[in-house]
């Protein structure tokens, strides 16, 4: 059953979240931590699964995302380190009081998987999966997605974030409206060799990517062209006392003609499929 609620973050910013419950007697709650700019509701089947599955399961927007921070007046605090720092917590933390008895696990797309070691309840976390998750420095992508991020980055979205407000819905995944904060610093980390650490001891204080020594499980598509192996390598170099384990699938073997960077969460890629961070987190093996 689908439950729409809000999750109110330190600084009083709310959060729109979908709430699945199993019917069953719960093996544990799960955290889909979105991509970026992708709203809630592309997750939400995939959340309905899991909950089927018996799982508690929790999708939200980060704020500047949908409807997500329109309460705050505060347009400063609308930027994408805050989806770590802040949202990430937020949403870590409604879990673990509303299902004390829950182990908690985090599942991370794209960005989500990048900010996770910014929230500071890390702790509270069993176990990590992270889909497509990479580092976004764009010479580190090959050619030609490496020139049109370097156009995204130094010009399309400095100039339509600044001019517009916001940065428009024909230039995001999905077609959802990205806040300006949000927007910019994404362009800026991904201008930057050492991306997100470039800001550490900046305007990042305090990270805890190092700290994290739970089983970090990632799961790549051979024909994503960002999820490339160089870039998933220089992502988990973060993560540098995490078990990690990498999960390479060829699209062909599954029998799909094409998965790329957000089609796991697709219904086309199957259930039995959807299946794969269900069976790492109970520890069943299958051939990827």
């Amino acid at each position: 059953m689908q439950k729409r609620i809000t999750i109110t973050t330190s600084d009083k910013i709310d959060l729109n979240g979908l709430l699945y419950e199993p019917k069953q007697a719960a093996k544990g709650a799960i955290l889909i931590n979105p991509g970026l700019g992708i709203p809630k509701e592309f997750y939400q089947k995939y959340a309905a699964f899991v909950a089927q599955k018996g799982y508690v399961s929790l999708v939200y927007d980060y704020r500047g995302i949908a409807a997500s921070g329109k309460n705050t007046k505060n347009k400063k605090a609308i930027n994408l380190r805050n989806w770590g720092i802040i949202d990430m917590v937020a949403t870590i933390d409604y879990l673990h009081q509303n299902y004390p008895q829950q182990k908690i696990y985090f599942i991370g797309h794209s960005i989500g998987g990048q900010v996770a070691g910014l929230a500071k309840n890390y702790h509270l976390i069993e176990r990590f999966i992270f889909i497509a998750t990479t580092h976004g420095y764009w010479p580190l992508f090959n050619f030609p997605l490496n020139l049109f991020s370097a156009f995204m980055w130094y010009l399309h979205i400095p100039i339509t974030a600044n001019l517009f407000g916001y940065m428009p819905p024909s230039l995001t995944y999905r077609g959802i409206r990205m806040a300006k904060g949000v927007a910019l610093e994404w362009a800026a980390w991904s201008r930057k060799k050492n991306y997100i650490a470039h800001y550490f001891g900046k305007n990042i204080i305090t990270n805890f990517y190092e700290k994290i020594i739970q089983n970090i499980d990632l799961i790549r598509f051979e024909d994503d062209p960002i999820a490339i192996p160089k870039t998933v390598s220089a992502m988990m170099a973060y993560y540098k006392n995490a078990s990690i384990k990498i999960h390479s699938v060829d699209p062909k073997k599954i029998g799909k003609k094409r998965v790329g960077h957000s089609g796991f969460f697709s219904e086309k890629l199957g259930e039995s499929f959807w299946e794969l961070p269900l069976e790492i987190i109970e520890r069943r093996e299958r051939n990827t």
